[in-house]
């Protein structure tokens, strides 16, 4: 038999949190309402006190319109707004998002790019700002943002110039048996930067290259000479004047080394049909030969632009560890990409101290 006093008590309580459920929401619909009429007095008084105020109608556009030149970023919404040409209002001044402004960054900000496709739509290769094009004041502050295959990169003051999955080190060293391809394929117009160190007294080893043959772009060791081949020369410069930290620069058909110049010495290259290779070149088949055993520090790719008479940045390989494994590589903070070995056994690699 069913309890009375029981019934009664699941009665009341039923009630009791009804009511309580009707007050909560009575409450919350007052706050609504009085934050309303609160705002819309605000509104009101604001605009009495424009309207009764001496200021000129120039004066009062002046206070409300900024001319400082400068916009302040405090917002994601506001920063993917920049250089967009739209009126943006900042803590009660309208600022004109245009690219010809000046922008400074007034927090840290920290967002996944892809919560962001209204404004961004299907642009994966995003960047915050084109520092070439937009003048920002980064004023200490940092842009962390997820995205590119779930990457997360940061920019401005004192950001690490890799993805924060990837530490950077000084250098990765071959034993001779690793090698890696890029993507990149040498055209007539490329210049290659390269600072790298001999880790071995090999006669023949190559440095990076394309084409192992007489048509080839490369440079390597050969019998006690740094080598560049261009085309269908070469140019020999003894190692017994140079230190085994070297910083190389080619370019057409010049080479320079540790500061010195060399001028005209190989033929201009052709555009290149095969991918440049770092501590190999590639043969006539898919083999690098012959490896170099070396420690590379960085490797920068440039193309030079006729339009306006500069050198573009193609690739810049940053020498790092994949963190999650530990996985020693180079990384193109130009294109994105984490490149590995792809030969035998795997690189070494120094840490900064």
């Amino acid at each position: 038999m069913t309890n009375l006093k029981s019934e009664k008590g699941s009665i009341t309580l039923f009630v009791i949190v009804s009511v309580m459920l009707i007050i909560s929401f009575l409450i919350s619909t007052h706050l609504i309402l009085a934050n309303k009429v609160k705002n819309q007095k605000e509104i009101i008084a604001q605009t009495r006190k424009i309207y009764e105020s001496d200021k000129s109608a120039d004066e009062i556009y002046n206070e409300f319109f900024s001319k400082d030149g400068i916009n302040p970023i405090y917002t994601v919404e506001q920063l993917l707004a920049v250089g967009s040409g739209e009126n943006i209002l900042v803590n009660g001044k309208m600022y004109k998002f245009s690219d010809d402004t000046s922008y400074v960054l007034m927090n840290d900000l920290i967002f996944d790019v892809d919560n962001y496709e209204e404004f961004l739509g299907e642009d994966t290769d995003w960047e915050p700002i084109d520092e070439e094009t937009i003048d920002i004041i980064w004023n200490g502050h940092t842009i962390t943002a997820t995205h590119l295959n779930d990457l997360t990169k940061m920019y401005g003051a004192h950001a690490p110039l890799l993805p924060l999955e990837f530490t950077q080190i000084e250098y990765i060293e071959s034993t001779g048996t690793q090698y890696i391809d890029t993507d990149y394929i040498p055209r007539n117009n490329t210049k290659i930067d390269i600072k790298y160190e001999r880790a071995s007294e090999a006669q023949t080893e190559a440095i990076f290259g394309v084409n192992w043959s007489l048509n080839g772009f490369f440079l390597m060791h050969y019998q006690g000479n740094v080598r560049w081949h261009g085309k269908t020369n070469a140019y020999d410069i003894s190692e017994s004047t140079l230190g085994n930290i070297r910083e190389i620069s080619v370019y057409q058909t010049d080479i320079s080394i540790n500061g010195v110049d060399y001028n005209n010495v190989v033929n201009v290259n052709d555009t290149q049909t095969n991918t440049l290779r770092i501590f190999g070149v590639r043969g006539d088949n898919t083999a690098s030969q012959p490896r170099g055993k070396l420690k590379i520090y960085e490797l920068v790719a440039y193309e030079y632009d006729e339009n306006t008479n500069t050198f573009i940045t193609m690739c810049d390989f940053i020498p790092c560890i994949r963190n999650i494994d530990n996985k020693p590589g180079l990384y193109d903070i130009v294109n994105d990409e984490f490149y590995t070995n792809q030969g035998t056994g795997e690189f070494s690699y120094g840490s900064y101290d």
